[in-house]
């Protein structure tokens, strides 16, 4: 079919002339010249009726249809998921109220956010049109270079309230770009074929991009979300082959507190300040470094019946510290069946409670000692429970599952509030 495009236009381009578009060419031959694919017009370039073409013909007209019908629902994802973001953004960082002001590379990541967000728009049996996006979002063909945002990142995020504004700059810059890709395509033979010979856009139905905006939503959220957390101090602490639940439920007599959990999870896998993965049997939750006290029940709670889900934040974090992290950002995986896997999306820097050793001064096995954890005098009832004064009392953060949860000496109480 390829060759019989490059043959059709190399018998029929001077009819129109040597400067022509080819698809004005192509629709003005075929009797048909109100056919208007090259750009974000509504209802202006309906599906091709076969009736009126070869079959060899009707593939070169599909696939100037399929390419405008793509780019349009692309269009229209970013844009919707743009107005869904915004919104969230300050609700986002009211809940987590970051102290520090955003840092450098703040939109240089969103620029990579929501190209990462733009290859996952097509899933499924439509993975041969995720592989185009991933060659469009990496500038090839070369008509992909006017895909990227261009000197957005010259400026800087300074204050979170900025955030949702910077975004909506960004989006139209994107939304523009992609308005300059659909006659860059149709209208130059060349590029043209850079996209139709992949077969990709010779699918019936189209997939719709639209239909998907929930997936980059998700994603713009994630990362805020993650970025918002870190500039609030705040880490993801695990305890691996540890089910929290389990512990609570079975082994209640031999741990130094209550949990918050016992009575199983609900839909998020949370019970009490914790969320445990199933896949990787670890029990993680959220520590602000600069206050023991804060339990994020409640927040995961906000959080993940809003804006994002467990795996994104967490199990992606979880991932990308596994894979010892990547300094680019996040990356993107498309699987053969069309699945897609996001690596370091969320980038909440991840501790391990320390599990093999009673050191007061050791907390965690891979991070620095918070200031507040430890020894802090004796125990005289109250958050420790009714053990007798003199008791050493050793203060831990509210989600904590370390080795003082459940091997500390009797001498000892433990204080997780």
């Amino acid at each position: 079919m390829t060759e019989y495009a490059k043959d059709w236009w190399s018998a029929h381009q001077d009819e129109c002339g040597r400067d022509a578009n080819f698809s004005t060419c192509f629709w003005e031959l075929h009797n048909i010249g109100t056919y208007d694919c090259t750009g974000i017009k509504q209802d202006a370039c309906p599906r091709p009726d076969p009736s009126i073409f070869t079959p060899q013909e009707f593939y070169i007209a599909y696939n100037i249809y399929a390419i405008n019908q793509v780019f349009n629902s692309l269009y229209a994802a970013v844009g919707n998921a743009n107005t869904l973001v915004s919104s969230s953004i300050g609700a986002i960082v009211s809940l987590i109220n970051p102290i520090k002001d955003p840092t450098g590379g703040l939109l240089e990541g969103l620029i990579n956010v929501l190209t990462i967000g733009v290859q996952c728009l097509f899933p499924g049996a439509e993975s041969s049109i995720n592989k185009v996006m991933v060659k469009v979002t990496q500038a090839q063909p070369t008509v992909g270079r006017s895909l990227l945002p261009v000197g957005t990142t010259q400026s800087q995020v300074t204050q979170w309230a900025n955030l949702a504004n910077e975004l909506a700059t960004l989006v139209q810059q994107y939304q523009g770009n992609i308005s300059s890709i659909i006659p860059a395509t149709v209208n130059n033979f060349t590029e043209f074929i850079d996209f139709a010979s992949t077969g990709a856009f010779s699918v019936n139905p189209l997939p719709d991009a639209s239909a998907q905006s929930d997936i980059l939503v998700q994603i713009l959220n994630t990362f805020v979300i993650a970025r918002a957390f870190t500039a609030n101090n705040v880490i993801l602490a695990q305890a691996p082959d540890t089910d929290i639940n389990d512990l609570q439920a079975n082994h209640e007599d031999e741990l130094a507190y209550d949990t918050g959990c016992g009575n199983g999870y609900d839909e998020y896998t949370i019970c009490g300040p914790f969320w445990f993965d199933p896949r990787v049997k670890t029990t993680f939750s959220l520590d602000n470094l600069g206050d023991m006290t804060k339990n994020y029940h409640d927040d995961m709670h906000t959080i993940f019946s809003n804006w994002t889900t467990p795996d994104m934040l967490f199990g992606n974090a979880y991932r990308c510290a596994q894979g010892g992290g990547d300094a680019n950002g996040p990356t993107i995986k498309i699987h053969p069946d069309g699945s897609v896997e996001i690596d370091c999306l969320s980038d909440i820097k991840i501790c391990t409670w320390s599990q093999d050793s009673l050191d007061i001064d050791k907390e965690f096995s891979d991070c620095p000692m918070q200031g507040n954890f430890g020894t802090r005098g004796v125990c005289s009832g109250g958050n420790c429970g009714d053990s007798e004064g003199g008791t050493i009392a050793v203060n831990v953060p509210a989600g904590y599952a370390g080795i003082y949860l459940y091997g500390a000496p009797p001498n000892y109480c433990v204080c997780n509030t």
